[in-house]
């Protein structure tokens, strides 16, 4: 029997390859068959070879990157024919700075974002500094911030500036720039507060508004002219002090144009500030020389020196270096 069984298995001829793979489909999985395709949403291949190979069938072509010809497929793009697409114009940077309109009625102004974000934040201990006293104290009275009343007082300013009235014009840009702080107008009205004291020789007072114009604005787009006055004004006073020199203890009560105390402590800080706020500006050097030779006129040798020696090690390009070198 066991002969016979060996003959029998070396007799049959084995399957050709295609009677193979059709055997091998055949014995597949189970899970593999119509009915599991068409319940889990599968199509069969043949079945979508055929659906679109129908005329009606629809084709959705992808379109090009970049408009060509076109065929009745869609549209094609031919290798030869490709283009670099040059990049779009750059815009212009946009205009200059300037003020901006009053916003509408409907709008948020800047004293109720800041009285909502006041009313999220809690108290604060600092609230109970003074400057917020002072504020909150101006609000309770009505005289809080309110832009339609600043910018009123900040034309009829501008009237009387061109008028030359300097003195009342101060006054209204005070006004202005009390009623809508922390803005452009304030900056400006800060500005033009200044000139107006200086034109009308209000020196001390143009010196102390253009102080809270560079602290509060240091980088103000009316630095230029501001730092050419603190300069015009410091070299005024020190002259001054030069041809009447007087204990700085002493009060000045008679004239207008100089400081209640100390005329040469205030020039110095008017040198100062020159170089403080615009240090590479064409006054700086300029600001250093005075100093140092307002401190040589004092007999401070020291400080002179000292101002000197910054003048040659940071403007060594000054029209002021030999004499810095001699001194």
């Amino acid at each position: 029997m066991f002969v016979l069984a060996v003959c029998g298995g070396c007799a049959t001829v084995p399957p050709s390859p295609g009677n193979a793979q059709a055997a091998a489909q055949a014995n597949g999985d189970e899970y593999e068959g119509w009915l599991f395709k068409r319940l889990t949403g599968q199509r069969e291949a043949g079945e979508s070879m055929a659906a679109a190979s129908q005329p009606g069938a629809p084709v959705e072509p992808l379109g090009p990157l970049v408009p060509g010809p076109s065929s009745a497929r869609g549209a094609v793009r031919q290798a030869s024919n490709l283009e670099v697409v040059s990049p779009a114009p750059a815009l212009p940077a946009g205009p200059p700075p300037t003020i901006p309109n009053p916003l509408p009625d409907s709008g948020v102004s800047i004293s109720s974002a800041q009285a909502k974000s006041d009313e999220e934040k809690g108290f604060d201990l600092a609230e109970l500094s003074p400057e917020n006293i002072y504020k909150n104290m101006k609000k309770a009275v009505g005289y809080g911030p309110n832009e339609q009343i600043a910018r009123s007082a900040m034309e009829e300013g501008k009237r009387f500036f061109r008028e030359k009235n300097y003195k009342t014009a101060a006054g209204k840009f005070a006004t202005a720039a009390d009623r809508w702080p922390d803005s452009p107008l304030e900056e400006d009205a800060l500005f033009l507060k200044s000139e107006s004291e200086f034109f009308s020789d209000q020196y001390p007072k143009a010196h102390d508004t253009i102080g809270g114009l560079l602290k509060k604005y240091p980088n103000s787009r009316h630095l230029d002219t501001v730092v050419s006055r603190e300069f015009a004004i410091g070299r005024y006073w020190e002259k001054l002090y030069s041809s009447k020199p007087a204990p700085p203890v002493v009060p000045n009560v008679s004239d207008g144009t100089r400081p209640l105390f100390d005329a040469f402590g205030y020039a110095i800080q008017a040198y100062e500030r020159v170089r403080q706020y615009d240090p590479s500006g064409p006054l700086a050097d300029d600001a250093l020389m005075a100093l140092g030779n307002a401190y040589f006129r004092r007999g401070r040798f020291e400080d002179a020196a000292y101002n000197y020696d910054l003048l040659r090690k940071e403007y060594p390009n000054s029209e002021h270096l030999t004499n810095a070198n001699l001194l």
